[in-house]
């Protein structure tokens, strides 16, 4: 998905992946810009 897209939700799944291991974890829209990586 494009970055910078604004959703009108309070939550979206975001997806971390760092070497071999992936953590799930639901943040805020409002943090998206520190969550580059993440997916709805």
């Amino acid at each position: 998905m494009p970055q910078g897209t604004v959703r009108l939700r309070a939550n979206y799944r975001c997806v971390f992946t760092s070497g071999n291991t992936s953590v799930s974890a639901f943040v805020r829209v409002i943090d998206f810009s520190t969550f580059p990586l993440c997916l709805w």
